[in-house]
């Protein structure tokens, strides 16, 4: 039988610090540095926060642009969270873009992945695309994604 993953940073006083965060993901640490240059790069600015709900540390990656009329405006466009010897970006799809989302040259994993979402209960128009990352993999894919996201958002 295999082991379940746990969610890790459940305490509100240990926060999410590099060498907290070295501990956790141990090998799968240099993977979660390149994802966060990555997000740098892609304007993507990543905040930590304890969610006294979900009762975790959780980051929410966040676009910023100035709008036409020069309003500052922001977007959530994907949350992450530590597990176990990995992290999790999940990203919740508005239904609108799902087709289009569809035509970008993604892996073929993830391509069954978006093709397979189900929408969040019965009137929320959100499909939630999770990707478990313990390597470099996937991270075309998902930057793909998140760069048609931000691109629709403006």
């Amino acid at each position: 039988m295999e082991k379940k993953i746990q969610p890790m940073l459940r305490d509100p006083n240990m926060r999410p610090t590099p060498e907290v965060l070295s501990q956790i993901l141990k090998d799968v640490y240099i993977d979660y540095t390149v994802f966060m240059d990555k997000a740098e790069k892609h304007d993507i600015d990543v905040q930590w926060r304890y969610y006294t709900d979900g009762k975790q540390w959780l980051a929410k990656g966040i676009c910023r642009w100035t709008g036409s009329r020069g309003a500052n405006n922001e977007k959530t466009v994907f949350w992450l969270s530590m597990w176990e010897g990995m992290f999790r970006v999940t990203i919740y799809i508005p239904q609108k873009y799902h087709d289009e989302l569809l035509t970008l040259p993604c892996d073929e994993d993830t391509m069954m992945s978006l093709k397979n979402l189900r929408p969040m209960g019965k009137r929320l128009n959100y499909f939630p695309l999770i990707f478990d990352i313990k390597n470099q993999e996937k991270f075309d894919s998902l930057f793909k994604i998140l760069e048609k996201i931000k691109e629709r958002s403006r």
